[in-house]
């Protein structure tokens, strides 16, 4: 091999070994680039998770997911998470403020209000919440009002030009109480009550769909008319409207059975017929016991052993004292009789041994009561049960055992009778068991057949003021009542002085009164017995009373001028059965616009609906 050979040689093995030092090096500079650009791109998406997870709380805090996300879709209405929420939030401010509602809400329907809606199964329904529950009832109330607006859009019926004032008067309210609580912006106060996505401007749209809901029922309600049949047909359904004064008393036959000390125990069904059977002599006896009053009633209940235990052992010691009483008087006349006819003989024979002092002694001292026979003898105090009397009820708040024995017939004051209460099924029909049994005294029956009236008044309000620490109830004096007074009789001579008509009346109601009625000069036109309070009562039903009278009245309200218009042509109970009619088939039309609408419903994404809430919180 040549030498410029050879020197070739070595530079390719040279070249060789030197490219194989620069592959593993170029291979490890690679793996160290790829090793490079997995940690970046981690730490790229690290940062791209963290700016989409910002960029989501973003999107939630400010508004844009609750205005953007659809929450549920009722026929052609779209609502939001933002618009659903006025509704929901409303509904639930609502529910916790009504103790009624909550009472059955924990009571019967099992609520626990401590603890989240979300954390607890509705009457145990797997995979349904208290949350969801509300979010369904939520739905149910949106499609009742939604329902109503599209009704009254179909009819042409708008907002008068006052509802809509009174909707700007909402919002304006609403802005000025958030300032109070710091808020600069309504928005801000909106949105810290109905979530992130409210706005003045959506929250407008939810009262005046609210307000035309509601008035556009009201003018439904106020159109229906009824036949002479219909109202017949109702009166028959309901069963009366009289108003009822009763005393009742309750055998219950609990109180005849015997328990062994504080310990409660299942009665058997020997322990619970001979308690019933217990229950309805007691209450025949009463019946046959010719009461005719309340008091009279209590009196023959106290003497009855079953309540008062003391009434038998009473009555047996006024027939001991009656006897010993005749016993000791006839002694009495027997020694009165003999010191009479043989006086000397008597003194002598005592003189003689005196035996008749030692023995009348004994006698003395056997008589006399011990403190160990007082306390054997001394009754044991009892509290007796009384009847309760009920006046000018009506009769669907009476119990249906007794109000079916009150317009069983015509009864009189003083009419007495036991009633059987039968136990009830799950659909309120009555069963053929007895529960216990009632005393029932009939008083009166009031069928409120007096003429409604219509009247107009002017209130200014009593001024100052102070609270009542037992009733809470204001107290003025009489000088805050005086002011009142002073007002209202510039009021009056102002009226004098000018038409003295009713219209006229009614114009200076418009411009003083600080009642909520008005703007419609101050008129009533359904007013019946005990519609009003007292004092206001009483001057209106005064058996001297004629249309065109305006007199002074004192309430606890503040001072009255009252304007006497006149008796209606309807009659309380007309009013009655009419609002019973309108009532009824006003909700039937509703119920029917709103279930319509609620089978349309397609639940969207609630997930950003607060179900996590507490209700007692």
């Amino acid at each position: 091999m040549s030498a410029s050979n050879k020197k070739k040689l070595r530079k390719e093995e040279f070249d060789a070994k030197l490219t194989e030092r620069q592959q593993a090096q170029q291979k490890e500079d690679k793996q160290l680039k790829i090793g490079t650009t997995v940690f970046v791109v981690a730490i790229a998406l690290i940062f791209v998770v963290g700016l989409v997870m910002m960029g989501y709380n973003w999107y939630s805090t400010s508004g844009l997911r609750d205005r953007w996300t659809t929450a549920v879709e009722l026929g052609e209405h779209k609502l939001t998470v933002a618009e659903f929420n006025y509704y929901y939030v409303d509904m639930i401010n609502e529910l916790t403020q009504d103790w009624y509602s909550m009472y059955l809400l924990t009571g019967e329907e099992g609520l626990d209000s401590s603890k989240s809606l979300d954390d607890q199964l509705y009457h145990g329904e797997e995979g349904r919440t208290w949350g969801d529950y509300f979010i369904d009832k939520t739905i149910e109330e949106i499609s009742g009002i939604l329902s109503l607006v599209d009704a009254a859009k179909a009819d042409g019926y708008t907002l008068t030009a006052e509802e809509s004032a009174t909707i700007e008067d909402t919002l304006l309210a609403m802005e000025t109480q958030g300032l109070l609580y710091g808020y600069g912006k309504i928005d801000e106060f909106l949105q810290a009550i109905y979530g992130h996505g409210a706005s003045a401007k959506t929250y407008k749209a939810y009262v005046e769909n609210l307000t035309l809901a509601q008035s556009y029922y009201n003018h439904y309600t106020e159109e229906l008319t009824f036949t002479e049949e219909q109202k017949a047909e109702q009166e028959k359904e309901t069963g009366s409207y009289s108003a009822f004064t009763y005393t009742y008393f309750n055998v219950n036959p609990e109180d005849f059975i015997e328990h062994e000390g504080t310990t409660e125990h299942e009665h058997s069904e020997e322990e619970l017929k001979a308690a019933l059977e217990t229950a309805k002599a007691v209450a025949e006896k009463l019946a046959a016991s010719g009461a005719t009053t309340k008091e009279e009633l209590d009196a023959e209940i106290a003497k009855l052993p079953e309540y008062n235990p003391n009434a038998t052992e009473a009555t047996e010691e006024t027939a001991e004292e009656t006897t010993e009483s005749t016993e000791e008087a006839t002694e009495a006349t027997t020694e009165a009789t003999e010191e009479t006819t043989a006086p000397t003989e008597t003194t002598a024979a005592t003189e003689a041994t005196g035996e008749t002092t030692e023995t009348t002694g004994e006698t003395t001292e056997a008589t006399e009561p011990t403190g160990e026979t007082e306390e054997e003898t001394t009754p044991e105090t009892v509290s007796t049960p009384t009847s309760t009397k009920h006046e000018q009820y009506d009769y669907y708040s009476i119990n249906s055992a007794i109000g079916e024995w009150l317009i069983s017939g015509e009864h009189k004051d003083g009419d007495i009778a036991a009633i059987p209460y039968y136990t009830l099924d799950e659909e309120e029909n009555k069963t053929d068991t007895i529960e216990s049994y009632y005393v029932v005294i009939f008083h009166e029956e009031d069928k409120r057949e007096e003429k409604l009236l219509a009247v107009r008044h002017i209130l200014i309000n009593y001024q100052g003021g102070t609270t009542d620490e037992e009733t809470g109830e204001m107290v003025y004096s009489d000088e805050q009542k005086q002011k009142a007074e002073d007002k209202i009789n510039e009021i009056k001579a102002e009226w004098e002085a000018g038409a003295k008509t009713e219209d006229s009346f009614g114009e200076l109601a418009k411009k003083y009164t600080e009642d909520s009625n008005g703007a419609d000069g101050g008129l009533y036109d359904e007013v019946y017995p005990g519609w009003a309070v007292e004092n206001f009562d009483a001057w209106c039903y005064d058996e001297s009373r004629k249309s065109g009278d305006v007199g002074v009245v004192h309430t606890e309200y503040g001072c009255h001028l009252i304007y006497y218009v006149g008796e209606q042509e309807m009659t309380y109970r007309e009013l009655l059965v009419d609002t019973d009619l309108r009532a009824a088939a006003s909700e039937e039309w509703y119920v029917g616009l709103r279930d319509a609408l609620k089978n349309t419903a397609k639940k969207g994404d609630t997930s950003a609906i607060n179900t996590d809430i507490v209700l007692a919180g």
